[in-house]
């Protein structure tokens, strides 16, 4: 999935030790379900702008947010994109203002409700269980979660109700 060609990328921060496993809905669930590990890697943070040609404009709107999940491609497996070294396994939706930042990612205990946005017609969102197995890397996250959440709060305040 391709972000639209008037929305640049200016930052991506990587949190390493990540991994994704999947959630049982509660409707669903019998007493016990076993978690499945899905995938395992790399969490890229996209920082993205929004250019529509007027500095202000570009001033009076925050930053938007995209969660990528990528691994190493393995030799002799992935074929599709030779000029990258990177797989993307998921990813979620264009995070724009703090609504969607709430929908997109939910602290739990000790992990994170993350919802992906999966391919087709219709772009529903699947809920998947984000675990960042290093202290160091899961503090790096949470930071940058707080700041992102700041930023959208502020606007909000200043916007009233952007």
């Amino acid at each position: 999935m391709t972000v639209p060609e008037n929305v640049l990328t200016t930052h991506q921060r990587v949190i390493q030790s990540c991994v994704l496993y999947n959630i049982v809905p509660r409707s669903i669930a019998r007493a016990w379900e076993p978690q499945h590990l899905l995938w395992k890697g790399k969490l890229i943070v996209d920082e993205l702008l929004h250019l529509d040609g007027s500095n202000q404009s570009t001033m009076m709107q925050p930053s938007l947010y995209r969660f990528r999940f990528v691994s190493d491609k393995e030799d002799g497996v992935d074929k599709e994109d030779i000029n990258s070294d990177e797989r993307l396994f998921c990813e979620t939706q264009v995070i724009s203002n703090l609504k969607e930042l709430h929908t997109v990612l939910q602290r739990r205990e000790k992990w994170y409700q993350i919802a992906m946005l999966c391919e087709g017609q219709h772009r529903h969102q699947i809920a998947l269980e984000l675990q960042i197995k290093d202290a160091y890397q899961m503090q790096l996250f949470e930071d940058i979660i707080l700041r992102i959440r700041d930023e959208y709060e502020i606007f909000q305040e200043m916007y009233d109700g952007y």
